[in-house]
């Protein structure tokens, strides 16, 4: 049985190890903050599924490094509680739950660039007698301390029967079960290595320097719960056992450096460059294992080294050697190769430093850098799709050197939103330098045009319904709501944001007749929000069809006509001839109030022998006091009818 680390060691050596990863990659951070994300779409969470939690999952926003996971209880329209944070996953289990009791979550992505908006909300809930699977095994960590394997270490889950453990190249990655298909039981981990509650597994199927992610699910008679957070772990090479071979040191080549190059080893990560303290123009090299006889002059992750540090005039032979290093160490000096300077050489500029590229601007990627010294005539830029891909024979750009400190070039043959990955390198008549480190950036696309909006007036009586069209470049949509012409267009009139679709149904407020109502639309991507279109809307009674009249009985008449939504009552028209078969001649005219708004109305209406009769309906609306505020619009005759 090992001996097993306490946690708080395991956890500082985690630590350790992510900070190593970080800096042997700090070549591809960004040279600015990130833009906060988009808000997490397609948030899900279980309705009664389980007896014991309520399980979430969501969509991976892209550039996210953890989530927030809010909480309101019994309304949607609640004041949503952080219950969670750092989530690093696009799952989490909630278990302070009470059964069927109604929660609403919503969920925010995080990056060093802020927080994104909050998804749209879903409602969850806890199901009576429904299965009650363990929660997600809580305090894993995995070491980046041990050679040749890596050890995982988590806490015990209540009423968890197995544990299953899943592995991925990437954090956002596919995870797949490194353990037995029935896991690994409570009884085996007591057997393998228990302290208190804590168990742990041995992850032997890894590569050296290859950082995993892993995650842990417990499991019980009601089934596997969700996984814990993923964590990463890894195990560093052995230092390098073998030195690099074929060292080899330009002999008066260039007027201005020496050129040193080797070949590869596989366990290195970085080199280590040496130069001799002394001069050796005539006699042999010290021997690689008189290290005191050589000093670092400089440290690389490629297989050359250019020495730019001799004095000007400074023309003698020197003896070169190079040592493989990564974290664990470094392999013993190589053998050495001697080189120089000449008066009579080419001049070769010095690679370009402190490349730096933008992620904020439209539709382009400026990439800027620091001149070396004073050999270059130009400066050729090369692009690749990834950090360590192919950047091609010839240069995407060349900038002419005219004696300034820094340089730039704007990369205008881009697709938004992609990352670019670029190094440069200096020209001069004397050759060309090596390429530059590379530097990662991304354009933003041109904010969306305007889309044309349409607002329906009168359609309905108690909503406004707003279509727009597709707005180029957009990803989703804005929509605001005015009494005022000119806005403002801001969060104090924003109705909704996050639409995806050209319609939006405004039934948010109690609408007034006769009141114009101004809409405002933009459409919105990673490049910010569009120009807005706008149209205004009102809201109205609809209008009656002609009624229908009933076979009129002695001097009375049956009218009948459709319910119109809204409204508290009609207004029947009607219009009466002195001569037979509806002719105008003669007429005259009033109208009825019939309050209430029901289907059918029986309208009696005391008539005179052969006259004719024709109607009509205007819907009302009252102030709930029995005052009529508002008129519809008054419907179509119905055809003339006699009056026996």
């Amino acid at each position: 049985m090992k001996n097993k680390l306490k946690k708080s060691n395991i956890m500082i050596l985690a630590a350790l190890a992510a900070l190593w990863l970080s800096a042997c990659d700090k070549s591809k951070s960004e040279s600015s903050p990130p833009l906060p994300p988009e808000a997490p779409q397609n948030l899900a969470a279980t309705d009664g599924t389980y007896g014991n939690q309520v399980q979430l999952s969501w969509d991976a926003s892209t550039g996210a490094q953890s989530y927030k996971v809010y909480k309101a209880i019994d309304s949607v329209n609640g004041e949503y509680r952080l219950v969670t944070s750092g989530v690093a996953g696009t799952q989490w289990a909630d278990t302070t739950v009470t059964v069927s009791r109604m929660y609403y979550y919503a969920v925010m992505a995080v990056n060093t660039g802020g927080t994104s908006p909050m998804s749209g909300a879903d409602l969850g809930y806890a199901g009576e007698l429904a299965p009650e699977p363990p929660s997600p095994p809580a305090g894993l960590v995995a070491t980046g301390s041990y050679l040749h394997h890596v050890y995982l270490q988590w806490d015990q889950a209540d009423g968890a029967d197995r544990y299953h453990v899943y592995r991925s190249d990437s954090i956002n990655g596919t995870y797949t079960n490194i353990t037995d298909d029935d896991g690994l039981t409570t009884a085996e981990l007591d057997g393998i290595d228990v302290d208190g509650t804590d168990y742990s597994f041995d992850d032997e199927s890894t590569a050296e320097g290859k950082a995993y992610y892993y995650k842990v699910s417990a499991e019980n008679e009601d089934g596997e719960g969700l996984s814990s957070d993923p964590v990463m772990g890894w195990f560093p090479y052995d230092a390098p056992d073998t030195a690099p071979a074929g060292v080899a040191a330009t002999d008066g080549t260039y007027s201005n450096k020496v050129a040193i190059s080797w070949d590869a080893v596989t366990e290195a990560d970085t080199y280590s460059v040496f130069r001799s303290l002394s001069a050796y123009p005539s006699t042999d090299c010290p021997a690689s294992t008189e290290t005191s006889s050589y000093a670092s002059i400089g440290a690389t992750s490629s297989l050359s080294f250019d020495d730019t540090e001799l004095a000007a005039d400074d023309y003698n032979v020197y003896c070169y050697a190079v040592k493989a290093v990564n974290a664990s160490g470094a392999s013993v000096l190589s053998d050495p190769d001697k080189g120089n300077k000449s008066s009579s050489g080419v001049a070769v500029p010095a690679s370009p430093f402190d490349l730096e590229a933008t992620t904020d601007e439209t539709n382009q990627i400026t990439v800027t850098w620091t001149r070396a010294d004073a050999y270059a005539t130009e400066y050729e830029v090369f692009r690749s799709d990834s950090a360590n891909g192919d950047y091609g024979v010839d240069p995407i750009g060349e900038v002419t050197d005219n004696g300034s400190s820094s340089y730039s070039y704007a990369d205008t043959t881009v697709t938004t939103n992609t990352t670019y990955y670029y190094k440069v390198r200096a020209v001069s008549a004397g050759g060309s330098s090596a390429l530059s480190d590379h530097v990662s950036g991304s354009a933003l696309p041109a904010v969306p045009d305007a889309p044309t909006v349409t607002a329906s007036d009168g359609a309905d009586w108690d909503s406004i319904t707003v279509t727009w069209t597709e707005a180029p470049r957009a990803v989703t949509y804005k929509i605001y709501r005015s009494t005022s012409a000119s806005g403002p267009w801001d969060a104090t009139t924003l109705l909704a944001s996050k639409l995806t679709g050209t319609s939006y149904t405004d039934t948010s407020i109690t609408f007034a007749f006769d009141t114009d109502y101004y809409y405002a639309v933009r459409g919105v991507n990673t490049g910010g929000d569009g120009a807005v279109g706008t149209n205004d809307g009102n809201v109205e009674l609809a209008t009656p069809a002609a009624p229908t009249i009933g076979d009129p009985g002695y001097q009375d008449f049956s009218i009948t006509w459709t319910v119109i939504e809204g409204c508290q009552g009609y207004i029947v028209h009607w219009v009466r001839s002195t001569v037979a078969w509806g002719t105008t001649a003669g007429s005259n005219s009033g109208q009825i109030n019939v309050p209430g708004n029901s289907s059918v109305t029986t309208t009696l209406l005391n008539g005179t022998l052969y006259y004719n009769y024709r109607f009509r309906v205007q819907a009302y609306v009252t102030d709930g006091g029995g005052n009529i505020t508002h008129y519809g619009p008054i419907g179509a005759w119905s055809g003339w009818e006699n009056a026996d």
